[in-house]
């Protein structure tokens, strides 16, 4: 779930770095190169670290049978 949470809010602030720069003329508080650090990082974690939620997805369904293999009284 972490994994797509952090994407969810990398996506959510390249919006609106996105929608800060696209603004013309538009006076803002913070540095262009702030809000394309913005877009550039979220652009990575959507490439390099988001995929990996398919991966731990998989891992988490293929599991089943050893988790429910642990009796209660172990943990």
């Amino acid at each position: 779930f972490g994994t797509v949470a952090g994407g969810w809010l990398m996506a959510r602030a390249a919006r609106v770095a996105s929608r800060r720069l696209a603004e013309e003329g538009a006076r803002t508080d913070l540095p262009r190169e702030f809000l394309d650090a913005k877009r550039a990082s979220a652009r990575f974690y959507g490439e390099a670290i988001l995929p990996r939620a398919q991966a731990e997805h998989a891992a988490v369904l293929g599991s089943a049978d050893a988790t429910l293999a642990i009796e209660e009284a172990w943990l």
